[in-house]
């Protein structure tokens, strides 16, 4: 399987204090869950940064950079994915749809298929990426709740099982759903979707280009 988040420096590393990391990540996703088609082009920075930051972990890695050369080139091509996706909507709405996708179908089919070959990620992204030329509005709906629910459930368990920040970002693909917890946590981060969904479809904000 494809995986980003192991590949991404962790919140102890970018010294990032957990109680910003906690309101930030609140904040953000409710935002996102409820008024996604308002703040599309957030979400599409953020995939675009998420996807800068590992084209630039490849380069750091081929080219053997060290630091802080390293960090340099992540953080300016991190940057560049998230200045291009925002403001080219149109044009960068497939590799938005692309990079989120990739994401997706990394955690669903670890979860559910962690045998299946590393290509079907590549494959479920790209059709997400082409649902997301075709269907915008409702690409728009669910990507932005799917990604808020995920950071509001992040925010929730860090409270009640005072985890570090960031932690069910990180080990989502790898719940174990025999287990009480983590099936509970994987529904209620359905949940929050659907919510989030709902909300929008009944005027959580209009979308703007």
């Amino acid at each position: 399987m494809i995986d980003f988040l192991e590949d991404l420096p962790s919140l102890d590393s970018i010294n990032i204090p957990p109680e910003a990391w906690l309101i930030g990540t609140i904040v953000l996703g409710v935002v996102l869950m409820f008024f996604g088609k308002t703040v599309i082009r957030l979400w599409l920075g953020m995939t675009g940064l998420a996807g800068g930051a590992y084209v630039g972990l490849r380069v750091v890695e081929l080219a053997e950079l060290s630091e802080p050369l390293s960090w340099i080139v992540i953080a300016l091509l991190a940057l560049a994915g998230s200045f291009l996706l925002a403001l080219a909507y149109k044009a960068c709405f497939f590799f938005g749809g692309l990079i989120g996708g990739l994401y997706l179908a990394n955690y669903l089919l670890a979860i559910f298929w962690p045998e299946s070959p590393s290509y079907f990620s590549i494959v479920i992204a790209v059709a997400i990426g082409l649902v997301a030329v075709f269907v915008e509005e409702s690409f728009t709906i669910t990507a932005t709740a799917i990604t808020g629910a995920m950071l509001t459930a992040d925010s929730i368990v860090s409270i009640v099982y005072k985890s570090q920040p960031g932690d069910l970002l990180r080990r989502v693909q790898t719940l174990d759903l025999s287990f009480t917890d983590d099936l509970i946590v994987l529904l209620a981060i359905g949940l929050l979707a659907a919510v989030g969904i709902y909300v929008q479809r009944r005027g959580g904000g209009r979308r703007r280009h």
